[in-house]
């Protein structure tokens, strides 16, 4: 699966996974934002401190299924304090999860990655200042195994798009 990780957790996570007989591959280094929608109070900033990101209300996107990926995601975008974060609404819906961050002002965090859909939703992505919040995002496989021909692809996919 396509996860992200911070440096500042990479010990422990590498840890975990070596425990599991995974490996990570790493694919960019992409920094971290906060995706939020016009109901925003924070809208209109050109960014947001890295203290400032307890004050928000996150959505939680989860699978209907055992996904490896849910289960490193608290690795995942490592420059956020756990206790800090606070998740008023978990979904396995993409729809929903769209529909609060253009409807409220609930939140996203993410990568500091263009999504073409995030503008015509008047979806807004802002950086976040101060600490530690450069990520780096791959894959992690079972160790000896190759990618499939489809991952392969969506791997080469990404790349193409952090490139340009």
């Amino acid at each position: 699966g396509i996860i992200c990780i911070s440096n500042r957790i990479s010990n422990a996570f590498f840890n975990k996974i070596n425990k599991k007989n995974i490996v990570f591959v790493p694919i960019a280094k992409l920094r971290a934002c906060i995706y939020m929608g016009k109901e925003n109070p924070y809208f209109n900033r050109e960014y947001v401190e890295l203290e400032e990101i307890s004050n928000f209300k996150y959505v939680k996107r989860i699978n209907d299924f055992f996904s490896i990926e849910d289960e490193f995601r608290h690795h995942s975008l490592g420059i956020l304090e756990p206790e800090n974060i606070k998740f008023d609404v978990t979904t396995n819906s993409e729809h929903l999860a769209m529909s609060l961050l253009m409807n409220t002002d609930i939140v996203d965090v993410g990568i500091d990655f263009d999504y073409p859909k995030h503008d015509e939703r008047k979806i807004k992505k802002l950086p976040i200042k101060g600490g530690d919040t450069l990520l780096t995002i791959g894959y992690i496989i079972e160790n000896g195994r190759a990618l499939s021909e489809y991952a392969d692809i969506l791997v080469k996919c990404i790349k193409q798009c952090v490139q340009s």
